[in-house]
């Protein structure tokens, strides 16, 4: 699973390009703690108590003014302050002394996010490309879903396609693995939206891109945000 990033203007260096993250679909709780308990062989529940447990020995030591080292090179626990108050006068409050307790991540931590991190650039902002903000099942009228053999609808802006162009159209890539497989059916072509009739027998989740052509551009792409579920 590659990290999406998305390229944008150095505003202080225009010879420089920045980025940022390509947010995807939100984890929810449950997600969170179904994956936590296939690490531990344990039920959620189980995984949720001891998430639990974790941010409550931590609010312990802090409330103590008491930090940790970093717990197995994964996390420390560090309190502080910083609040500001009138000289000769006392402070009341938590709030009055800016106290606070901190969450650092530790380097093996960040050696393991790191380490053999592939990347994937989905889009390009101060360049003209495609945008993609929604996508509908025709049939059913639901978004971020598909139905085999049916219409979807892919609404945006900046959608310049030449649908005779192989390199060129709407492309589909299985969440679970795969390579991108290019649409070939192509009922309506317009800047703010393309309809496109879907292969039978597809499945599985997918993510959806768009590739487009200006002119003696090259080619660009955008790809969504959300995998669209069958």
């Amino acid at each position: 699973m590659p990290f999406k990033y998305i390229q944008v203007p150095n505003t202080k260096d225009p010879n420089k390009s920045s980025t940022r993250a390509a947010l995807g679909d939100p984890v929810s709780e449950a997600e969170f703690f179904a994956y936590m308990a296939i690490l531990l062989s344990k039920p959620p529940a189980d995984c949720e108590a001891a998430f639990n447990a974790l941010l409550d020995t931590c609010v312990h030591f802090a409330r103590d003014t008491r930090a940790t080292s970093y717990l197995h090179g994964r996390l420390r626990m560090q309190p502080s302050s910083g609040g500001s108050f009138e000289t000769g006068t006392t402070p009341h409050s938590p709030k009055d002394i800016g106290a606070r307790m901190n969450l650092s991540l530790g380097p093996d931590t960040v050696a393991a996010f790191e380490d053999d991190l592939s990347i994937e650039k989905v889009g390009e902002e101060g360049v003209r490309a495609p945008q993609i903000d929604r996508v509908i099942d025709n049939r059913t009228g639901d978004t971020d879903k598909y139905t085999a053999s049916d219409v979807l609808e892919v609404d945006g802006e900046h959608f310049e396609i030449d649908p005779t162009d192989t390199a060129q159209g709407v492309f589909l890539t299985p969440v679970a693995s795969g390579s991108a497989v290019r649409i070939t059916r192509y009922l309506s072509v317009t800047p703010t939206r393309i309809e496109v009739l879907l292969p039978a027998g597809l499945t599985g989740q997918q993510r959806l891109m768009v590739v487009c052509k200006y002119d003696t551009s090259p080619l660009r792409s955008s790809t969504y945000t959300s995998a669209l579920s069958p």
